[in-house]
């Protein structure tokens, strides 16, 4: 997991070229208005938590994407909702007999509804924080031991990013967000946490 402070650093050094760039537009007067983008980076799945003597865990970490739309009510308020999706298979290998080994895959996606407070710190760039509902949804391609085949489970999702705007509807964006499952493992929808870090494009539609 990220550190607070590594995360901050992050968004300083990504940030940094935008914000002294040439030519960038003089803020314009808020306006509500739909928006829609798509985010991608890296995302883990928490899947590790699994390991022990006789279980290995391998591509449990890879690439995600998030695909978003939502509303800009005021200047510092929007509420948003998302659909992400890790691209890596988790596999799980539990130890037999005679070393020999059982392999299981697992498939991981999520949906979300969040609140986005937001504040400009600098010219066209803004820092926010989010939090919400989520629903995760598991799915083995053969059921792990003590484990559902396919479920999902509806928990927190939170993070925390930074936006620079090209112009008042073009803009960009990095962000750390983290979906909660099941934290519990002798439940039958276990589901570890699961994060991504991420860098974003969005369009807002110009309503007025």
């Amino acid at each position: 997991m990220l550190s607070k402070k590594l995360f901050i650093g992050v968004i300083a050094l990504g940030l940094a070229p935008m914000a002294f760039a040439n030519g960038a537009y003089a803020p314009a007067t808020f306006t509500p208005g739909i928006y829609v983008g798509v985010q991608g980076g890296w995302g883990t799945t928490g899947w590790d938590a699994l390991k022990s003597s006789s279980v290995s865990v391998k591509n449990y970490n890879g690439l995600a994407g998030r695909i978003f739309a939502g509303y800009d009510f005021h200047k510092n308020f929007a509420v948003e909702g998302g659909f992400t999706y890790w691209f890596n298979r988790a596999k799980v290998s539990v130890a037999g007999l005679r070393a020999t080994s059982t392999d299981y895959r697992v498939r991981n996606w999520a949906l979300d509804l969040v609140g986005k407070i937001k504040a400009e710190v600098y010219q066209n760039v803004e820092l926010y924080a989010k939090a919400g509902v989520d629903y995760v949804h598991t799915k083995w391609d053969t059921a792990y031991p003590g484990l559902n085949k396919s479920y999902g489970n509806v928990n927190l999702v939170y993070g925390v990013g930074a936006t620079y705007y090209f112009t008042p509807q073009i803009s960009a964006d990095l962000s750390w967000t983290r979906f909660n499952g099941r934290q519990k493992t002798a439940h039958s929808k276990y589901q570890p946490y699961l994060d991504m870090v991420a860098l974003g494009v969005a369009y807002k539609f110009n309503l007025s």
